[in-house]
């Protein structure tokens, strides 16, 4: 790497200048003295003083034209040679015994490709949005607090140019987002699983399998078995017995057309009368009918209901277990069928917002682990997204802490980007991002780590040792006393070892600053967005699209206009809130005008703040009698009457 001298890009830019003009002259001053040499004018009694003079003279000679050519072909050699060895002197590594730690000026975010249009935005450098790749993943730690929300999650949902799966603690990213998004063409879909009035999408893992491949069933039944009974340990027999048991319940539902194929129902078989006694004689009574069990969900159901009473009653327990949580009548209405496909995530523009509070992340827990495992799994079967896919999927994880491990999504940070999946890991410190990625898959795979002002010394400390030292020079006097002491005085320079920050320089940090790391480059002091204070992001807060009622799925359709979620933030040509607050109606414009209205509108309902009854707008009556009778000459009653039922042709005959 070339080392430039100089402390800005001014300074730097200045010695370039410098060493151009110096080459330049030196070029020029060889060519002339070698068309001199090659004229014959230089000898021990050349008058230099009337040089420019004399190529002033001869300027239009062909001969010394010729001879310069020769001497710029010459010179530019020699020269060649000079600026070749000038900088490999300037590129010699000089590293400082102290190191050359420094952030990035704006050359080097340019070089770092963070200026693109592309990718997860993570913040502001030199009044420019920054972000990563567009196939990168983020990491990023915040305290409580810190802004994370306002700074990169919802800056990042509102500019998706393409799918995205939030995990949205409290809802607040859908209060916010979903409006804007609704209103460009996303599918805008909101789970809520505890929701207490049943308002929310509904979502059942298992309806995307095909219940006529036994292959199918059993292959798919088998990972969500995987994501429910993970091995923890010497419980390994319990889990493997569960894992079979699980997967044969399955497939013999799946294999029941006339049963509904989804959790719950796989539940009510496992707690229905005595299993041990019903599934053997369903696998006999199934034999000998037209559709015989399948071979792999017999063996598991045999495998299941054979063993010992003890070992049957633990395997139970082993099963059931994870499935308590369908106990919760919200848990059953919300997945027992699915109002959208997870494999359209990558063929259409979808924005799935998976809302919990934080105090029910442990019930629901392995559900958003099978969402997210199935997402993933979707992916890998459609193929890389270079050649499967029309966009990407971004994956929040927001508190990805409170998730606890899971090994499907910090496994999936390894090859993921690949199939056109981006994920951003959300943690408050870096003792949490830790714990749960104790293999270290998160962070090696994090080409762009973001880091906000830390609350904890330790994890200050930690951010200071990554940004490195850089030596600085110290100068230290010594005094001589007595007589001669002036003259006796001296002062030396020696170079010390120097933090770029100090673990205190970093806890200080202002509110609006982060730290940037990016894989391979300097690191980067950058700014924090603020959403709500960017005339970019305002005018996209809009009010949230309504909530499917219990059971219902809600019509796909754009709406024509948006209310805002406050008054300031109303785009040019949106409808704002009503005096009385109620929502004004933005209803689609009819194909066919109505010809007589039969009342006329009041002045509210002519604003659109009422709501017009649906009889407002009618049909004129066939008898022209009766329009004759509102007031409307009879010549224009009976010729419009003609024209519109009886025809044109009828008319004009009567006419004449």
């Amino acid at each position: 790497m070339i080392h430039i001298p100089g402390k800005s890009t001014a300074s730097k830019a200045a010695f370039l200048v410098v060493v151009a003009v110096v080459m330049l002259a030196i070029w020029t001053a060889l060519a002339i003295v070698v068309a001199l040499f090659g004229l014959h004018q230089i000898s021990a009694h050349t008058n230099w003083s009337v040089l420019p003079d004399w190529l002033w003279f001869y300027r239009h000679s062909p001969q010394l034209h010729a001879a310069l050519v020769k001497g710029y072909t010459l010179g530019g050699f020699v020269v060649a040679l000079l600026v070749i060895f000038v900088f490999a002197k300037l590129s010699r590594d000089k590293k400082s015994q102290h190191g050359d730690a420094k952030f990035q000026d704006r050359a080097e975010v340019v070089e770092s490709k963070l200026y693109e249009n592309k990718g997860i935005l993570v913040g502001t450098a030199y009044g420019r949005y920054i972000r990563a790749s567009d196939e990168t993943h983020v990491l990023l730690e915040a305290p409580t607090g810190a802004g994370k929300g306002v700074g990169i999650i919802i800056p990042n949902i509102l500019e998706r140019d393409g799918s995205s799966i939030i995990l949205d603690l409290k809802g607040e990213n859908y209060d916010t987002c979903s409006g804007y998004l609704a209103a460009h063409g996303v599918r805008v879909i909101r789970v809520e699983l505890l929701n207490p009035k049943l308002r929310t999408h509904r979502f059942n893992p298992l309806g995307y399998i095909n219940r006529k491949s036994e292959i199918e069933v059993i292959g798919e039944l088998r990972k969500f078995a995987e994501q429910l009974y993970p091995k923890e340990g010497d419980q390994s027999f319990w889990t493997d017995k569960a894992k079979s048991a699980f997967v044969g319940v399955g497939a013999y539902i799946a294999e029941t057309e006339e049963l509904p194929f989804n959790f719950t129902e796989i539940y009510k078989q496992f707690v229905s009368d005595d299993p041990r006694t019903r599934f053997p004689e369903l696998i006999r009574q199934r034999a000998t009918s037209d559709r015989p069990l399948s071979t792999g969900c017999t063996l598991a159901l045999s495998e299941f209901t054979g063993a010992s009473e003890k070992t049957f009653s633990e395997i139970m327990s082993s099963v059931t277990a994870k499935f308590s949580i369908f106990l919760d009548p919200r848990v059953r209405a919300a997945t027992e069928e699915s109002d959208f496909d997870l494999a359209d995530l990558r063929h259409k523009k979808m924005a799935i917002f998976l809302v919990v509070r934080v105090d029910e992340i442990k019930e629901i827990k392995t559900f958003l682990n099978i969402i997210f495992q199935q997402a993933i799994s979707r992916a890998l079967a459609q193929g890389e997204a270079k050649t499967a896919a029309r966009h990407r999927v971004l994956l929040v994880l927001d508190e990805f802490y409170q998730l606890g491990e899971m090994p499907t999504v910090n496994q999936a940070a390894s090859f993921v980007r690949s199939y056109g999946f981006n994920l951003l890991f959300v943690f408050q410190n870096r003792g949490q991002a830790l714990e749960v990625d104790k293999p270290n898959l998160i962070r090696s795979n994090c080409d762009v780590q973001v880091v906000f002002a830390p609350n904890d010394a330790d994890d200050a400390k930690k951010i200071s040792e990554r940004l490195g030292t850089h030596g600085i020079d110290s100068t230290s006097k010594s005094n001589s006393l007595g007589m001669f002491a002036k003259r006796n005085n001296s002062q030396s320079v020696s170079s010390q070892s120097r933090a770029l920050m100090l673990p205190q320089e970093i806890m200080q940090m202002p509110e609006r600053e982060i730290i940037v790391f990016i894989r391979g480059k300097n690191p980067l002091k950058a700014d924090r967005i603020t959403y709500y204070e960017s005339k970019d992001f305002m005018p996209r807060l809009m009010k949230a699209p309504d909530l499917p009622s219990p059971g219902k799925t809600p019509a796909l359709v754009v709406p024509l206009s948006i209310v805002p979620a406050s008054p300031e933030a109303a785009p040019a040509g949106s409808i704002g809130p009503s005096h009385d607050g109620s929502d004004p109606i933005a209803a689609a414009p009819e194909e066919e005008t109505p010809a007589v209205v039969d009342r006329e509108l009041t002045d509210a309902e002519i604003d659109g703040v009422e709501e017009i009854p649906e009889d407002a707008l009618v049909l004129g009556d066939l008898d022209p009698r009766i329009t004759i009778a509102r007031g409307v000459e009879p010549e224009t009653a009976v010729s419009a009457w003609m024209t519109d039922f009886v025809g044109s042709d009828v008319r004009d005959r009567a006419a004449a």
